[in-house]
């Protein structure tokens, strides 16, 4: 899951190049180099802050997504059953579910631990879908 994500991220950031003579292999090392420290920190706290950022980056971006493809609609194209890159989507789809490092801490931190499965499973439920709304309207505007 992580090395799709790892792609994923590596494969954006090669596309807004400039006529940088760097390879694909090397965005994605360069996301790698910036990845791993991060992977060290061992306390969220230090992450507090700096989840406004990603919450208003996340809002911007469904905003944005949402007016373009309302003011620039087309008629979607077909879409083929087994996509080249299928194992890419459920890798990154898997990441989107993948709490469960956190998880253990979130029950410990509950109240009433007893009701983690209900909580997990209502979690789980308004991820799907949002994951579906946003895939339903993201298919008719574009």
């Amino acid at each position: 899951v992580i090395s799709a994500y790892q792609q994923f991220i590596g494969k954006n950031l090669y596309s807004l190049k400039q006529d940088m003579p760097i390879p694909l292999s090397g965005f994605v090392m360069l996301w790698c180099i910036v990845l791993i420290p991060l992977c060290w920190v061992r306390e969220l706290k230090y992450f507090s802050y700096t989840s406004i950022l990603g919450l208003l980056s996340l809002f911007f971006t469904i905003v944005s997504v949402i007016t373009n493809g309302a003011l620039h609609a087309t008629p979607p194209e077909p879409i083929p059953l087994w996509p080249n890159d299928l194992f890419l989507f459920l890798g990154i789809a898997a990441f989107g579910y993948a709490g469960i490092a956190i998880s253990i801490s979130v029950e410990n931190s509950m109240r009433k631990p007893s009701d983690f499965g209900k909580m997990i499973t209502g979690v789980f439920g308004v991820v799907t879908v949002v994951y579906c709304g946003f895939g339903i309207v993201a298919y008719y505007l574009y």
